[in-house]
């Protein structure tokens, strides 16, 4: 996305609205259109009642906040009565530290001949007894009565009377530029399009408009708490982080942290919900992450306070070690990316300054690693080494960021091109290199094509 324009006292600050070119790199892939609107800049909304703003996105066909509003009580979660394995390393053979949870996913309300859930084979085979929570809360037990792991659909039958069923569209029936909404997985929002990786090698960016994901939401809300705090403010962020989650819920948000932030919107403590998730862990994902460059580039001439105020904005989702680590490492990176001098070895000595402040841990070792691979090593050897988010965690995302971003500070378009060579949890990392490589070539750097493909974040250009 373009730079944000916010008053700040110093110029590394004022470089932190640059640091939010994550847009652009959101914008790799098409994307549903939101349930909502763009983001509201004005943090002191925190206070106000809740209301609904209605958008209509120029490239796109309207807003979708009424056919939300209309389908909200027909959505149903999905969840098992007993802990099973799940989150990343559910999703994912060979991640670290499996964990169990029981939520799984979500479905919709069909009727035929009585009123059944519609949902996801994989969800429905995740777990040997199954409930269901109505869009009131309430729960029921859920039996399958019908799966295709061909087509990764499954039905469940639940006894409830008086409920508010879909009316199933026909398929036979669109025609080509239509949109649709489909069941997905929650972690599918993370990836691109299948039918475009072919495009990746040829550099032939997707037609507009580019729909961006949670990760600029989180950022975007970063930045409003800066403005308004001149610091990383716990409770400010945790409660416009939950406040825009429930206006926005299908931006791409990863299953544990739609959990967390519904719990924190109905109530709950930042400080006791994020450290107990997975098992108690706290996450070790990449979200903390993806949303750190501005704090890098707001602080940039106090390193010290750079890892303050990193590791602040990450606990509040993501309190396992390493989730903090991974943001101390980008925000570091954004950091470097303001102060450092235009030369030759800037590159690797954004990587090495990101290694030095970066706690000991998987994400530490896998920056030592990455400053090993050469700035002209082709994307997908390097992401086989590193990983590029497969496993949506930090140590997995980081270092390969890290790497993309060091080896092109000065082209914005080959670094993104670069990124999404390395496939993987595309968005994520494209949004942190974006984020790093913005703060090193200015708006002008930023491609305007892209910049005009891009959604626009009322309220923000």
């Amino acid at each position: 996305m373009t730079p944000v324009h916010v008053t700040f006292v110093s110029c590394s600050r004022i470089a932190a609205t640059a640091a939010l070119a994550l847009g652009a790199s959101a914008g790799c892939r098409p994307r549903s259109a939101p349930s909502d609107g763009g983001v509201p800049a004005d943090a002191a909304e925190l206070t106000a009642p809740d209301r609904r703003a209605h958008y209509r996105y120029p490239a796109a066909p309207g807003s979708f906040v009424d056919l939300i509003a209309d389908a909200a009580p027909s959505v149903v979660a999905i969840r098992a009565t007993t802990p099973v394995k799940s989150g990343p390393a559910g999703m994912f053979p060979g991640a670290r530290e499996p964990t169990s949870d029981v939520a799984l996913g979500t479905g919709f309300l069909i009727e035929h001949r009585g009123v059944y859930v519609l949902t996801n084979d994989h969800i429905a085979a995740a777990a040997p007894e199954l409930e269901v929570v109505l869009h009131d809360g309430s729960t029921v037990r859920a039996a399958v009565v019908g799966r295709d792991p061909t087509l990764d659909v499954a039905l469940l039958s639940i006894d409830v009377p008086r409920l508010t069923p879909l009316t199933l569209g026909d398929s036979d029936q669109l025609e080509v530029g239509e949109w649709v909404i489909a069941l997905g997985d929650a972690f599918g929002e993370c990836f691109f399009e299948p039918a475009l990786v072919h495009r990746i090698p040829y550099r032939e960016a997707p037609d507009g408009p580019w729909f961006y994901t949670d990760d600029t939401v989180m950022a975007l809300s970063i930045v409003d708490v800066l403005a308004e705090h001149g610091q990383i403010e716990p409770d400010t962020l945790a409660r416009l982080f939950a406040r825009r989650f429930r206006r926005q819920p299908h931006r791409g948000y990863g299953a544990g942290a739609m959990r967390l932030l519904d719990s924190i919107a109905a109530g709950a403590d930042w400080r006791t919900a994020s450290p107990a998730l997975f098992g108690g862990q706290g996450s070790m994902g990449n979200g903390g992450a993806m949303r750190a460059a501005p704090v890098g580039a707001y602080f940039a001439d106090d390193v010290e306070r750079v890892v303050m105020e990193a590791a602040a904005s990450a606990y509040v989702t993501h309190a396992h070690p390493e989730g903090e680590a991974g943001a101390i490492a980008i925000a570091v990176g954004a950091a470097a990316a303001c102060t450092l001098e235009r030369s030759a070895d800037r590159g690797p000595m954004l990587l090495e300054t990101a290694h030095r402040w970066t706690p000991d841990g998987a994400t530490r070792d896998g920056i030592a690693k990455a400053m090993t691979f050469d700035p002209s090593a082709a994307p997908e050897i390097v992401a086989t080494a590193l990983g590029s988010g497969q496993n949506v965690l930090a140590s997995d995302t980081v270092p390969f960021a890290l790497w993309s971003a060091a080896a092109h500070l000065d082209d914005f378009t080959d670094a993104l091109w670069t990124t999404a060579g390395g496939l993987g949890d595309v968005d994520t990392t494209c949004a942190i290199v974006g984020g790093i490589v913005a703060l090193s070539v200015g708006r002008e750097g930023l491609p305007k094509e892209w910049l005009r493909r891009r959604e626009p974040l009322d309220g923000w250009d």
